[in-house]
């Protein structure tokens, strides 16, 4: 057990990877405000039973507690982060602002626990505040196997599993059961196995494949590969110019900000355009091809007509037809031969028979198509649209039905 104590003044660390654990002490105890206490490092993991405490005295201002990683925080149980406010008038700040990842590694969930969000004991006290800011994932988990920063191969168990990686190019197994997989830095390889699996890619070009079961695959940053296997899966593209393929079963794909490919494959499967430009194939099956934002440009390359369907957020753009099947306000949609017949139609949505140029015309009969309107797709070989090839939806009701 080691013990880093500062009974006045400020502490400031800084470190390629710090581990606070084995009842390990990072401290500051000043007699008046507390004295603050900055982390800047590469990794930080506090193990069972870290502690990392700013206490101040009699002050008016509890300590403050800033923690800054380029990589992953994992915070093992019983570790705590705490900035106690003394008996003055305020409770000290968290604030952890790390690169990637998240990781609370605890049974019973969150383990930052506020003594700071509590007040002091003065007459106006107020409680501190904790500000949590990542571009990576926040992960709440039990982690039973735990990488290095090396290049890991990390197996589990028939069990349900939780494996983190950290940094270096792993390579993860989940085996049986419902596993949840974190591949942290690096390009990763993650077999998800049997059971109904999450894979967390995080930073760097990974791999995820679910292989059986129904499986939740996130490919975080980096150009990703993704594939569900068997099982109705949900595949999440995220930042990245990303592959995503869902197999077989009724899969969900959801393209992010980068130029994705999305293969629907076997299966009656929902492809959700992202706001790069995307490819979108469906697959054996009835698809349906979703548009929830006006930013397009992406290539449908497989529709059938009366078996797909192409389906548009209501609000996103502008319609007046009723939520179901078809456009219900019949000036709403239109088919012509030309993009300039297209530029100047008073329909919303505007169809190019002899391109397959799918158009979202937001400012109708004025010349072009506004300054939100634009080519919303490209259909592969221009296959002939009617009415019924489209269906009007709420996006607020596909995100509450978990989508």
């Amino acid at each position: 057990m080691g013990t880093i104590n500062l009974n006045a003044g400020d502490l400031t660390l800084r470190d390629t990877g710090l581990r606070v654990r084995d009842g390990a002490k990072i401290s500051t105890e000043n007699p008046n405000d507390g004295g603050h206490i900055t982390i800047d490092t590469g990794n930080l993991i506090i193990g069972a039973p870290g502690v990392i405490i700013a206490s101040p005295g009699t002050g008016n201002y509890g300590g403050d507690i800033t923690i800054d990683t380029g990589n992953l925080i994992l915070i093992g149980a019983p570790g705590r982060i705490i900035a106690s406010p003394g008996t003055g008038n305020y409770g000290g700040n968290i604030t952890i602002d790390p690169g990637n990842p998240i990781v609370i590694d605890a049974p019973g969930g969150i383990i930052i626990e506020p003594p700071n969000d509590s007040p002091g004991t003065g007459n106006d006290g107020a409680g501190g505040t904790i500000s949590i800011n990542t571009e990576g994932d926040f992960i709440i988990a039990r982690a039973n196997i735990l990488g290095t920063a090396e290049n890991d191969r990390l197996v589990g168990s028939p069990a349900k599993d939780v494996i983190i990686a950290l940094a270096g190019n792993d390579t993860l197994f989940g085996l049986a059961d419902n596993d949840s997989l974190f591949g942290g830095l690096g390009n990763d390889l993650l077999y998800g196995g049997l059971g109904e699996d999450d894979l967390f890619g995080g930073a760097g070009n990974d791999t995820l494949l679910g292989l059986a079961s129904e499986d939740d695959l996130f490919g975080g940053a980096g150009n990703d590969i993704l594939n569900g296997g068997l099982g109705d899966d949900d595949l999440f593209g995220e930042s990245g110019n990303d592959r995503m393929a869902g197999s077989d079963g009724n899969d969900d794909l959801f393209g992010g900000p980068g130029n994705d490919i999305l293969v629907g494959g076997t299966g009656n499967d929902e492809l959700f355009s992202g706001r790069g430009r995307d490819t979108l194939v469906g697959g054996a099956g009835q698809d349906e091809f979703i548009f929830l934002r006006t930013t397009g440009g992406d290539r449908i390359q497989d529709f059938v007509p009366t078996q797909d369907e192409i389906e548009l957020d209501r609000v996103t753009f502008g319609l007046n037809s009723l939520i179901g099947d078809g456009f219900s306000v019949q000036g709403e949609f239109a088919i012509v031969n030309t993009n300039l017949a297209a530029a100047n139609s008073v329909a919303r949505i505007v169809y190019n028979q002899a391109s397959g140029a799918l158009f979202y015309n937001a400012n109708q009969s004025v010349a072009g198509f506004g300054q939100t309107g634009e080519l919303l797709a490209i259909l592969t070989g221009a296959p002939r649209l009617s009415r019924g090839d489209f269906e009007i939806i709420s996006g607020i009701s596909e995100i509450l039905a978990g989508n």
